[in-house]
């Protein structure tokens, strides 16, 4: 007798085998399963038994192993020496972290409107397109050559060579640097706006690193802010590091060397921009 309370069993109803389940076969149409057969309820019929593969969870993978490798690769581009290094260490020579800080918002600036000009399209027909690169090229290789020749042609050596001790830079005695804080952005925005390599960069690099299936424009903008994230973070810290060791480096003849090194080197990097080093 069946009990009252407990609910009459479904027929089971036998399915093809499943493809994972090698060597189940089916009965005929019309006979009913053996009771040692491995037949289920269509309702709990599942390969192997396990979870549908999560491929939201393998997409998030794929993405964050890529933002960690560009991570390597722009961290490695960060810290190797170019223009925007000099021009920073140059800033904080002449006017203390204020005006270093400020060449770093500069080239961010800079950066961050090369990322723009991917996204839309117009860095690729700047690579492309023989011309423009090389107008800009050879506008930013003017560009640091002037940047190196305006120091070297003002009155630096001439106070330095007198021995005329140079305040400290929190003395409200201090000199400004010619053009100030504007002058300081200005140089390291047009330090990267004339810089075709950073939107070639942009152009070729940048798409390596986007999942597929990813949405382009916006993956592309991200990878570009951490960019733009890492470059700061270096070049700010050039920047205090320079100012930390100011009471050294404020000596007159270390002033006067330093102002020749630095202006020699962005002169280096104009012509080696130049002639396509």
């Amino acid at each position: 007798m069946a009990h009252p309370h407990r609910r009459a069993a479904r027929p089971a109803t036998c399915v093809p085998p499943c493809p994972y389940q090698r060597g189940v076969a089916a009965p005929p149409p019309g006979e009913a399963p053996d009771p040692g057969s491995t037949c289920r309820l269509p309702a709990t019929s599942r390969p192997h038994g396990g979870r549908p593969p999560d491929r939201g969870a393998a997409g998030i993978e794929v993405a964050v192993d890529g933002i960690w490798a560009f991570l390597v690769v722009t961290v490695t581009l960060s810290i190797s020496p170019g223009p925007d290094d000099v021009l920073v260490l140059r800033s904080s020579l002449r006017g203390g972290p204020r005006l270093g800080m400020a060449t770093v918002a500069g080239v961010a600036a800079g950066s961050l409107a090369w990322g723009v000009a991917t996204a839309v399209g117009l860095a690729a027909v700047v690579a492309r397109s023989a011309p423009v690169y090389e107008i800009l090229r050879l506008s930013g290789a003017c560009y640091l050559v002037l940047l190196g020749l305006t120091p070297l042609l003002a009155g630096v050596r001439g106070r330095a060579r007198r021995g005329v001790p140079l305040p400290p830079l929190d003395s409200a005695r201090q000199p400004r640097a010619p053009g100030g804080a504007c002058g300081a952005f200005s140089a390291g925005l047009m330090s990267d706006l004339l810089n075709p390599k950073i939107g070639l960069f942009y152009v070729a690099v940048v798409p390596q690193f986007v999942p597929p299936g990813a949405a382009g424009l916006q993956y592309s903008l991200l990878l570009c802010l951490i960019d733009i994230g890492v470059a700061t973070t270096w070049l700010g810290a050039l920047a205090w590091l320079a100012h930390g060791a100011v009471n050294w480096l404020l000596r007159p003849p270390v002033v006067l060397w330093s102002q020749r090194l630095l202006s020699t080197c962005l002169i280096g990097l104009g012509a080696s921009t130049a002639v396509g080093l």
